[in-house]
């Protein structure tokens, strides 16, 4: 099991979620980025998705084709930003992704979200 490095906030609206980030060299890139706005969409009842990143993380990790439930990731295919926060009918990625670190905070809170939302990516 992947050790946490450094501990930041996932925020949509007025709820902050607690999430953290692995000791990787892609993840340093987006923290860097921080404060990160971004737009997600719901995927396959499982996931919200971003449309393309402002910026291009340069990404030496290799991809894996599952996730595990409250997983953040990079989705090199799309230069997207992504969190699974439930199954699905499977934890199959066949596109890949590249898993950056882990939503600390209880999942639920996504189960009354709408379709789209806005999110900050913030340091604590």
């Amino acid at each position: 099991m992947r050790e946490i490095k450094e501990k930041a906030i996932l925020q949509i609206g007025n709820s902050n979620i607690n999430i953290g980030f692995y000791d990787m060299e892609i993840a340093s890139e987006f923290i860097k980025q921080f404060p990160l706005n971004l737009v997600l969409e719901q995927a396959m009842n499982r996931e919200y998705c971003s449309d393309a990143l402002p910026f291009v993380p340069v990404c030496k990790e290799h991809n894996q084709t599952f996730f595990e439930v409250g997983d953040l990731a990079y989705w090199k295919k799309g230069n997207a930003f992504a969190f699974f926060y439930a199954e699905g009918i499977s934890q199959e990625v066949p596109s890949g992704i590249v898993v950056l670190g882990k939503i600390l905070s209880d999942l639920s809170i996504f189960r009354d979200m709408p379709a789209s939302i806005k999110i900050i990516l913030k340091k604590q």
